[in-house]
């Protein structure tokens, strides 16, 4: 949107430089002004065409990138595969390469039994209190 308004602006200013060219002698003083307005006039032209040509580059730059995500993607897959196939789905060496074992994660006999130690700890510290009704 902002590369058209500039277009437009320069082309408006265009039709004025060229079209008072042939009363430039008759308007006098104003023939510095005139000739400002043709050297901003070219002077915008010339930066919408570098604009032009970035945005291109941009363009194609992006196309690169994108390609560029999926075919690296592609290959990250491929490749985390052949470490899980190495190391098994469930191995916890996974998680050196940033991958994820397969499965629920199990706990050792030892940890379970604190954690219902614990557990049973906590509801024995409890006191039970009832409540009359009213």
């Amino acid at each position: 949107m902002r590369q058209r308004y500039y277009a437009d602006l320069a082309n408006s200013w265009n039709v004025m430089v060229e079209n008072a060219r042939p009363v430039l002698e008759a308007i006098g003083p104003a023939a510095s002004r005139h000739e400002l307005l043709g050297l901003k006039m070219s002077e915008l032209m010339s930066l919408n065409e570098q604009a032009e040509n970035h945005r291109s580059e941009l363009a194609r730059v992006v196309r690169l990138r994108k390609a560029l995500s999926s075919e690296g993607t592609k290959v990250y897959r491929r490749f985390a595969a052949d470490l899980q196939a190495h190391y098994g789905f469930e191995s916890t060496e996974l998680i050196r390469y940033g991958l994820q074992p397969k499965g629920r994660p199990r706990k050792s006999k030892k940890k379970k039994e604190e954690e219902e130690a614990a557990k049973a700890k906590a509801e024995a510290g409890k006191v039970q209190v009832e409540v009359a009704p009213a």
